[in-house]
């Protein structure tokens, strides 16, 4: 009895390695595009701050945004021997990140280029792990056609190209909100907890170590909870949004290593 061979996009060899050949050519389209540009307005104050919490626990520079997308890009700048701060600088005690991040990447380390592409790493990372956690879903929610799809969506699009190589918030942003997103539906699918609810509760507390705006997805996490639980006729969903809650807020205070002392007397409030 003859037998034919399935399409291309659902072998799950094929499939798999043109999703791999995917990765390698958005990874390269970042890098190339990286090592021709200069640094953008905010790049050295993200960088800086970064620098600042994961070498001098620093937490005053706290203004604009919260510290772990920032410590994240910082951490590659870990490995340069003689990273200096500038922690005589007035503008060090001052509060005055962006004239202490000036000194920082343009006068007191001799390879200022070099720590910005080794800064701009971490995101370029951050987006690949975007388009594999898009890939994963689509494949869940569709097939192997689907997922490549979702895929090159974003590993190819223009937008994502120009920022997924900066030293911003954006991508990992938006990653927490892929993932809190992602463990919302996987509990909806499975009705269980466990995975889905340490990846919706670990999304929801990076999400608010990585930006302010992110409390923005707290009603969305909230409304697609109490629809689910209206629908399903049972309170569990609730409960899923409240563990969830309690993991975000212990992952909010590891990253600020259990300290949220500087940022409840610099704001009022837990961020």
């Amino acid at each position: 009895m003859q037998t034919t061979s399935p399409p291309w996009h659902t072998h799950p060899h094929l499939s798999r390695w043109a999703f791999i050949a995917l990765l390698l050519l958005s990874y390269g389209l970042l890098v190339s595009s990286s090592l021709q540009k200069s640094a953008t307005v905010d790049e050295q104050s993200h960088l800086f701050r970064g620098t600042a919490y994961l070498k001098a626990n620093a937490t005053h520079f706290l203004w604009g945004h919260p510290l772990l997308a920032s410590s994240f890009n910082a951490l590659p700048l870990l490995t340069e021997p003689d990273l200096q701060l500038p922690q005589d600088d007035p503008a060090w005690h001052s509060e005055q990140w962006w004239t202490a991040a000036d000194a920082f990447l343009w006068l007191r380390n001799a390879s200022p280029l070099r720590l910005l592409f080794l800064g701009r790493l971490p995101t370029m990372w951050l987006t690949l792990l975007v388009g594999a956690m898009l890939y994963r879903w689509g494949r869940e929610l569709g097939g192997r056609q689907m997922a490549l799809l979702s895929a090159a969506l974003w590993l190819l699009d223009p937008n994502v190209l120009a920022h997924g190589q900066l030293i911003t918030s954006d991508v990992a942003l938006t990653l927490c909100f892929v993932l809190t997103l992602y463990g919302t539906w996987r509990y909806a699918q499975s009705g269980s907890g466990g995975a889905p609810l340490l990846l919706a509760g670990m999304g929801l507390g990076m999400a608010g170590a990585t930006k302010f705006n992110a409390a923005a997805l707290l009603p969305i996490f909230g409304l697609l909870l109490a629809g689910l639980a209206v629908r399903q006729r049972r309170w569990q969903p609730l409960a899923f949004g409240l563990g969830a809650g309690v993991i975000a807020l212990a992952v909010i205070s590891a990253v600020y290593r259990f300290n949220l002392a500087p940022c409840v007397g610099r704001f009022g409030v837990a961020v």
